[in-house]
């Protein structure tokens, strides 16, 4: 767990082995960027759902991490289900990368995000100049060569088919030379854009056949070529005319070693695409943390995997080569593999993979265990699901949980909407803070004016019976024309003002001020027909705490210069978490 330094970035020590040698020992020691070891070993708890810009997605992701990251590119906003809730800050930070299409650099504590690494170069890698052990290999075992695609409608919905409001396809040329070989269809309702879902499509089919280059790199430096470094990412030259290759290539990954003086001894390069056993320990390691988290419960297969799993187990039911043996019962056992036994006798009927070493019971006389269920769904308007005290039930469309100290207290939820009788309702927000509790909303949103009123050196109220609610000022720099007070209980201040009646400025503008901090801006012209008033928005932060006090101020001010001033009334006033 030492943490060293090496070219400006730090290391976290994971790995130490200590290798006999004679008489003595050496020791293999493998660290990971410092940076990959926080980011795995750090949790976000809270959920988000809800669109974020690329700035807003990683600004939570880095939020308390003591790193910092750069956007080189802009992108997009996306749609995010699930943004949190107990995944790692690296799992967040890869989906991140694939869903804003960026790619990453590491310099010191800063962390630079670009569609694109590396660079464009200038030179070459030549066999027999500055490049030797050079080998290409071609894996086409995913190929593919057409391709469908449809977007553009509501996540959830199955028949994307039907529904799909954008759908498109691609076809590469080498379809006339090894025939259609199509994949999974490719299914994302958050695409509304055709050429966004071209661009997948096209991405899909240039991605399924990988051409692996990979050769042993000299360094020319001393030689005059001091640019002649490979980076990952560049765009290069290499040339090997032994197996007839001439091609830019990109650089994938560099393996470099070094001397106790830091000098360079050798210097491994792939091209192109990761060689096959990184590729294949990759998707190993995406299959293993899917199958991880189905198990878990994290995630859950859709009903048009479980429609094909139902027709597969049928399938394997009619084709399967059995035979029947009666001993205490009446067993099916698959000829094929013996491991697989269906019993039947008195007691009940079990299943089994393993020969009958363990056994799970599927019907008795106690009823069907529901453990053995593993496809299909359950009518809840033909089966009543109740728990097991009866404060739980499905039936039919509605779903109904009850409080056991009072039956009259429940939440009843149908298609058409949630019911909560007697306050049975708790709401938090992200930071744990209870807006609603047992059905009463937690919050004092007063906001009260401070006395005496505090005003601008150059404010006044207006004069007589009916004007004395308007405050008005002859300056065209900002002047404070209200001074509140409330209790931080909600997440935005709102408050509308009325601006320029009784006035004869040619206009006026309103904001909010609290210290340094400034809300939206708003402008009303003499001709406007405004009986109510321009709402004035500012962002206090999340309420972490009761009782917080705070202050601000309303300011307002004319435009144009001459004789003239410009009027204000304040009028509602409030806090909410509703923008």
């Amino acid at each position: 767990m030492w943490t060293v330094t090496q070219d400006d970035i730090e290391y976290k020590i994971t790995y130490i082995k200590q290798i006999t040698n004679g008489n003595g020992f050496h020791l293999d020691v493998r660290g990971i960027p410092l940076f990959y070891d926080k980011f795995r070993t750090s949790i976000i708890h809270y959920l988000y759902n809800g669109s974020l810009t690329a700035v807003d997605y990683f600004t939570r992701v880095f939020d308390g991490t003591g790193y910092n990251f750069v956007l080189v590119n802009p992108s997009y906003a996306e749609q995010w289900e699930g943004f949190g809730k107990g995944q790692t800050r690296m799992e967040l930070f890869k989906k991140g990368l694939d869903r804003y299409g960026y790619e990453f650099y590491i310099q010191g504590k800063t962390i630079y995000l670009k569609h694109q690494i590396g660079n464009d170069t200038n030179f070459e890698y030549r066999y027999k100049l500055n490049a030797s052990n050079v080998s290409k290999a071609v894996d086409a075992s995913a190929l593919i060569t057409h391709i469908k695609g449809f977007g553009n409608f509501e996540e959830g919905e199955e028949d994307y088919l039907k529904n799909a409001k954008l759908k498109s396809e691609k076809t590469s040329p080498l379809a006339d030379i090894v025939g259609i070989r199509e994949p999974k269809v490719f299914k994302d309702g958050r695409i509304t854009s055709k050429d966004t879902l071209d661009a997948r499509l096209q991405k899909e089919i240039d991605e399924s056949l990988y051409i692996t280059v990979e050769a042993t790199l000299h360094d020319v430096r001393k030689m005059g070529y001091e640019t002649a470094v490979p980076l990952k990412g560049d765009r290069t030259f290499l040339v090997d005319e032994r197996i007839g290759f001439d091609a830019e290539i990109r650089v994938q990954s560099v393996t470099t070693t070094k001397d106790e003086r830091n000098r360079i001894t050798q210097c491994d390069v792939v091209f192109g695409s990761a060689n096959a056993g990184k590729r294949f320990k990759a998707n190993l390691s995406t299959v293993a943390k899917n199958m991880a988290d189905l198990l878990a419960g994290k995630i859950q297969l859709p009903f048009d995997v479980l429609e094909s799993m139902s027709k597969d187990l049928l399938l394997k039911i009619q084709s399967v080569d059995s035979e029947l043996k009666l001993d205490n019962g009446i067993f099916a056992i698959d000829k094929a593999n013996p491991n697989n036994i269906l019993g039947l006798n008195s007691a009940g009927i079990y299943i089994s993979t393993d020969g009958g070493k363990t056994a799970p019971t599927v019907i008795s006389a106690d009823g069907i265990v529901a453990n053995a269920i593993t496809s299909g769904q359950i009518l809840t308007h033909l089966v009543r699901v109740v728990g097991t005290k009866g404060l739980f039930s499905i039936d039919g469309d509605v779903a109904k949980w009850t409080d056991a100290s009072d039956l009259n207290r429940y939440t009843e939820i149908t298609p058409q909407g949630a019911h909560f009788r007697n306050g049975h309702v708790r709401i938090s927000t992200s930071s744990g803070r209870d807006v609603i509790n047992n059905g009463f909303i937690l919050r004092n949103p007063a906001v009260s004016w401070t006395y005496p009123h505090s005003f601008g050196p150059d404010v006044r109220q207006g004069d007589g019976e009916f004007s004395k609610n308007y405050i008005l000022t002859s300056s065209n720099q900002y002047q404070t024309g209200g001074f509140f007070s409330f209790s931080h209980e909600a997440r935005y201040l709102r408050v509308y003002v009325t601006l320029n009646t009784l006035s004869s400025a040619p206009a006026a503008r309103a904001r909010l001020r609290m210290l340094n901090q400034y809300s939206n801006e708003q402008r009303t012209t003499l001709n406007d027909d405004l009986e109510y008033g321009s709402r004035l928005l500012m962002d206090i932060g999340e309420p972490l705490d009761y009782g917080v006090r705070r202050y601000c101020y309303v300011e307002f001010r004319k435009e144009g210069d001459g004789d003239t001033v410009a009027g204000m009334r304040i009028n509602t006033r409030e806090q909410t978490d509703f923008p």
